[in-house]
């Protein structure tokens, strides 16, 4: 509650002269009418978080010919992530944010030295390339490409590689496919965009109008605020892609296979698939600080416990590959790969960007999630149950708050890394990210969630005890359109 901190256990049913009175003693006339209750305010709250992890994300295609079962089940991954850790889409939305107008930019400038007119080519269409929205078709099949290295520009310097490439881009800038027309087959029109900012844009001015006039506001609203906040931010960057796209258009091309020596088919078959985009991240993206040479000390005895107790944990099959899955999202490493005869794109991908702009996506992540963590700080001085529960909360919030910083650290020394002339200098910037990345890895996964279920499950709790001023509600503020 909003009012000044109070352990004592917070009165929904008060005693008063014999008879148990719901509410309790109140200054104003209020009737039972005017005044909000624990399912409404429930309701409230889920609804917004519903409308900020399951209507705002956009998802990838699934795939060319996915089940019905397959896009639901993208879906559901991407909802249950935005619930966990919605920093996380945050991180994956800017990623495809600045993807899109890569792809555009790359596009354009390969299409003018190609002699191609690619003024219909938008941000829209950069998003519906990078989704999976267009899809090949060629002597191998049906078949997703990699963008950078078979579309854009051939790693690979033989002619019939280039040739392939200047073709596939004449096919795919060839179609006289609009900006408008790709939000035709988008699921999300104007309606359900309103809806989700006028939702999330109530649920923000209802807060703060509550706290303006000192009436006590739920933990389960912060934490709602929480996702209404970030939802702001998913929302902008995907503003320009599709939503709910079922069906890849097919772009028909056909490539020459080398002049002499195997064919094409063969050459493809005989270097693994895989290969082609291992050696787009490498050569744009992956800056692995691990590799960096540390000098070796000798661990405490509490290190090698909590390094013991942390492995023991990470080797249970499901943990595994709960965190595998967090740092594929965060590090976006096997999510980066399109294999060349994949036909599906992964959940998680995103075109590749520079090694600096990386590390600039990782900075501002880093920041939003340090905000969402703050958000929760602001019941630091509600009431509470007991001191437990207060106690429990503060460390929670303040732990997910600062915890962010260790992924912080180790991005700005990079991007300062990159201007430094000493070698001296770029040898201790190095050793200090490869620490600093090593204790979010090992002290940030471990703790952030159940951080994160901690503070969920105490504000179901104390929902259940709602001074008189958390049931009063402001009138005006229920003639604004809202769910």
């Amino acid at each position: 509650m909003a009012s000044p901190l109070s352990l004592a256990p917070r009165g929904g049913l008060v005693k008063t002269g014999g008879l148990t009175s719901e509410f309790g003693d109140d200054d104003s006339p209020w009737s039972d009418g005017d005044r909000r209750s624990i399912p409404s305010i429930f309701w409230t709250c889920l609804v917004t978080i519903f409308t900020c992890t399951w209507i705002s994300v956009h998802p990838n295609i699934a795939g060319y010919k996915a089940s019905w079962w397959s896009r639901f089940w993208n879906r559901v991954e991407l909802m249950l992530w935005g619930i966990i850790a919605p920093e996380l889409l945050v991180l994956y939305a800017y990623r495809q944010w600045l993807g899109a107008r890569m792809i555009t930019k790359e596009l354009k400038e390969k299409a003018q030295g190609d002699g191609l007119a690619v003024d219909h080519w938008t941000n829209v269409h950069g998003h519906f390339l990078q989704m999976g929205g267009f899809i090949f078709q060629d002597e191998l099949g049906t078949h997703y490409l990699n963008i950078w290295s078979e579309i854009i520009d051939a790693f690979f310097k033989e002619s019939w590689t280039k040739e392939c490439c200047r073709r596939r881009r004449k096919a795919l800038l060839s179609l006289p496919l609009t900006a408008e027309e790709i939000s035709d087959r988008s699921k999300g029109d104007i309606i359900a965009k309103t809806f989700v900012v006028i939702q999330t844009s109530w649920f923000i001015i209802h807060f703060i109008v509550r706290a303006a006039l000192k009436l006590d506001i739920t933990e389960l609203e912060i934490i709602t605020l929480g996702y209404a906040v970030l939802n702001g931010v998913m929302y902008f960057l995907w503003w320009d892609k599709p939503l709910d796209v079922e069906c890849p258009i097919i772009v028909h091309v056909s490539c020459p296979g080398p002049s002499t020596g195997p064919t094409r088919s063969d050459s493809l078959n005989k270097a693994p698939s895989v290969e082609v985009a291992v050696v787009e991240l490498e050569s744009r993206t992956e800056y692995d600080t691990h590799t960096t040479s540390i000098p070796s000390a000798s661990p405490s005895k509490i290190s090698i416990l909590w390094l013991n107790f942390v492995t023991l944990v990470l080797n249970a099959s499901i943990v595994r590959g709960f965190f595998c899955r967090v740092l594929d999202i965060a590090e976006s490493r096997k999510s980066r790969r399109i294999e060349s005869t994949a036909t599906s794109v992964p959940t998680f991908y995103a075109y590749s960007t520079t090694p600096r702009m990386e590390n600039v996506v990782q900075v501002v992540a880093a920041l939003l999630a340090s905000v969402f963590g703050a958000i929760h700080c602001i019941a630091w001085f509600f009431q509470f149950q007991n001191t437990v529960d207060c106690q429990l909360w503060r460390v929670s919030s303040l732990y997910i708050t600062i915890a962010p910083f260790l992924v912080l650290l180790p991005r700005l020394c990079n991007l300062a890394n990159a201007n430094l002339t000493s070698s001296f200098a770029g040898t201790v910037m190095e050793g200090f990210s490869y620490i600093t990345l090593n204790l979010a890895y090992y002290l940030l996964l471990p703790l952030y969630v159940p951080a994160r279920i901690i503070l969920l499950v105490l504000a179901m709790k104390q929902l259940t005890y709602l001074t008189p001023d958390a049931r009063r509600t402001v009138e005006w503020l229920n003639l604004v359109p809202h769910v």
